[in-house]
């Protein structure tokens, strides 16, 4: 696509382990900051499910992808994100 359209992306891809994306999305709905129309608690076996048995992949958008494990926001090396994030943007 990006050839066709003659455009330069740079996708970042954050995954984690599925227990722990369950319990964040479980959380943010306890929590009252996601909306109520969105009716998440509908749909927890199912979401839950889906992260035990389909294998998430980035979009492929692009070319140039970044992935960053986030099961853990403490271990996420940032400095590492932005110097590769610059490199890729200044190679454009």
């Amino acid at each position: 696509m990006f050839e066709k359209f003659g455009y330069n992306s740079i996708e970042i891809f954050l995954e984690s382990e599925p227990s722990v994306l369950f319990e964040r999305y479980k959380k943010r709905w306890d929590s009252g900051e996601r909306h109520r129309g969105h009716v998440d608690n509908e749909r927890f076996e199912e979401f839950q499910h889906k992260l035990m048995n389909d294998t998430l992949m980035p979009l492929e958008i692009s070319d140039k992808i970044i992935r960053i494990n986030t099961t853990d926001f403490n271990n996420v090396n940032y400095d590492l994100l932005k110097n590769n994030l610059l490199s890729l943007i200044c190679a454009q």
